[in-house]
């Protein structure tokens, strides 16, 4: 018995030595405890939505790639599930009550547990007895539903499915609409407080309403404003956007507030009123219908056929716009400083018109195949003065005043030169297939020519002719589509033109010069004409003097296409007979008389800018 308590006591002391070690152990060294990784599931468990209420579902702990295979509810009288993507969607509230929605999950990350069905349990629950001030719709019935609700005030169509929409006629005022729905396409006939189009179908947003501003945040879109339509304004403030505007109806207000391109086109009831902001810096406005622009930026202006009557002003210093008139009237460009210049349109001149005025009689200047590189004043009135104080002056007779038999003086030609200050900015030569030896089958032409009609012609006319201190000039105007134009004063700050000839066909033009005309006449206080008109032509081409180069030097070289510029004016000659008188840029003894190897080290000679070879490449010093 006693051995047995000894016996006891030690295995009571052994028990509790090994126990004390313990702790000391565990007290040494701890033990990391690892949380369990939180399991993938819908991103809230319960949910509660009034009727008619809509929620996207998406997954929470999604580590593995798990995605949505399969959607249902256990009573879709209650809540119904639609819109399924691979990472979320849809609950709709139908009617009171509670049921549970689920969605099956698979991932390809697992051999084995790898797939999985994820649950919420949802509460529907009676709508509000007052409506809402906001709605966001993505069907026709629920715009028709949104719109009958007097408290709307703010209304947003999205959807990513494609819809076509029609908002009936109305006065929404108090409404913004917003719409988000790039695959749909949208007919409006409501009159809303305010309309931006984030995005919608490339195709269409056809507008019939009157009154509406439209804001434009689309990066691509086509807005058509009918016959009936009248806007107050368009903004267009998306960056980088690709726009097309067809207006037949009424717009007051164009405004381009980022860089984008938009083309303009229709039928509209007036001329459009468009402001290229300063944020436009880069834009591109291609327009085939009348557009009146406002340009604080340089911006790119091309102004197609059906834009006749088109108009542009440049309301900055900074802004420095490209204008391309394609049109077949000329258009009017007023800088920042007031002053006015003309682009004009594309094609050969044609010779102004003066009707009965002009007279009939032999001149053989203008318009004719004549070879003539001299020139005369075109004279249609009374006898030209050939005895006057001042040989150097052609007089153009007919008297002073009416009754007076005092004669008229008129600037010189090399004064008319100097104060035009013509200049020959490019003239573009493209060659068609050829042989070296044979020359080039087809030769296309092309020229932008640019010069100035001074206030400072009065001055000259003025001092010219003493005893008449109100005489002064007129330049006639006449329109491509006109048959007879009109005589404007010269205003004090003049006019600068930039003319173009779009590319014609060398061989086919039956004139040796083909340029751009301008009459003049001196008319007193009265405006009574006094004297003879004088027509003036500036040649761009000189289709006798070009010869040598296009079938000699140009293809001797083996090139394809040649800018030239700088091509000097020779000084025009003038005498005392009828006839015309012609600027001439570039006569035969102002271009080389000797044709040679080109290099780049001789091409300045030759007035060549740009070319491209007939192989390619480039010239070989």
């Amino acid at each position: 018995m006693k051995s047995m308590k000894r016996f006891l006591k030690k295995a009571c002391a052994v028990s509790l030595a090994v126990a004390t070690a313990g702790c000391f152990l565990m007290t040494d060294r701890p033990v990391t405890v690892s949380a369990a990784t939180p399991a993938v599931s819908l991103r809230t468990s319960f949910k509660t939505l009034r009727v008619g209420q809509k929620n996207v579902m998406t997954l929470k702990n999604n580590t593995i790639g798990w995605k949505i295979t399969k959607v249902a509810t256990n009573d879709r009288t209650i809540a119904m599930v639609f819109g399924r993507t691979t990472k979320s969607f849809q609950i709709k509230g139908k009617s009171a009550g509670r049921t549970t929605v689920k969605a099956r999950l698979k991932t390809t990350s697992r051999k084995k547990h790898n797939s999985k069905i994820v649950k919420c349990r949802v509460n529907v629950i009676e709508p509000n007895t007052s409506q809402a001030t906001e709605a966001v719709v993505s069907t026709q019935a629920e715009l028709n539903a949104a719109l009958e609700n007097k408290n709307l005030a703010k209304l947003t169509i999205r959807t990513v499915q494609a819809e076509k929409f029609t908002i009936p006629a109305g006065n929404y005022k108090d409404v913004e609409l917003t719409v988000d729905a790039p695959l749909s396409d949208v007919t409006n006939n409501g009159a809303f407080q305010s309309i931006q189009i984030h995005a919608i179908r490339p195709d269409t947003w056809f507008e019939h309403a009157v009154g509406n501003t439209l804001k434009v945040l689309a990066q691509t879109a086509r807005i058509v404003v009918s016959e009936s339509a009248k806007v107050s304004g368009i903004e267009f403030a998306k960056a980088d956007a690709d726009v097309k505007l067809e207006v037949n109806g009424t717009v007051d207000q164009i405004s381009v507030k980022a860089k984008m391109s938009l083309s303009v086109s229709g039928t509209p009831k007036a001329p459009l009123n468009v402001t290229m902001e300063e944020a436009a810096e880069g834009s591109t406005l291609v327009s085939e219908a009348p557009v009146n622009i406002s340009v604080y930026a340089s911006v790119d202006i091309t102004l197609k056929k059906g834009a006749e009557g088109s108009s542009v002003a440049i309301k900055s210093e900074k802004a420095d716009p490209k204008i391309t008139n394609q049109t077949s009237m000329s258009v009017t460009v007023t800088k920042a400083d007031g002053s006015k210049t003309t682009v004009s349109s594309g094609g050969i001149p044609t010779r102004p018109n003066f009707g009965n005025s002009y007279g009939s009689g032999s001149n053989s200047g203008f318009g004719s195949s004549d070879t003539t590189t001299g020139g005369s004043i075109t004279t249609t009135g009374g006898a030209i003065d050939t005895e006057t104080e001042n040989p150097d002056q052609p007089g153009i007779g007919g008297g002073g005043y009416p009754g007076s038999d005092t004669s008229v003086h008129m600037f010189s030609m090399k004064q008319l030169m100097q104060e035009m200050k013509p200049e020959i900015e490019a003239v573009t030569i493209t060659l068609g297939a050829y042989h070296a030896s044979e020359g080039p089958k087809s030769v296309s032409m092309s020229a932008l020519v640019s010069y100035e009609i001074p206030g400072t012609l009065n001055k000259i006319v003025q001092e010219l002719n003493p005893d008449m201190p109100d005489i002064h000039l007129q330049r006639y105007v006449q329109e491509a589509d006109q048959e007879e134009g009109t005589w404007e004063d010269i205003p004090e700050k003049g006019w600068t033109f930039s003319r173009e000839i779009q590319p014609l066909e060398f061989s086919e033009l039956e004139e040796y010069y083909v340029g751009f005309y301008e009459a003049f006449r001196l008319v007193d206080r009265y405006g009574y004409e006094i004297g003879s008109k004088l027509e003036v032509q500036i040649v761009a081409i000189n289709k006798d003097a070009l010869h040598s180069y296009i079938y000699d030097l140009l293809p001797s070289n083996g090139i394809h296409t040649v800018k030239l510029a700088g091509l000097p004016f020779a000084e025009p000659s003038e005498d005392d007979s009828p006839g015309s008188v012609r600027i001439f840029a570039y006569q035969h003894w102002t271009l080389p008389d000797r044709m040679e190897k080109l290099t780049p080290d001789n091409l300045d000679k030759y007035h060549i800018i740009e070319y491209t070879l007939k192989n390619g490449g480039q010239l070989q010093p």
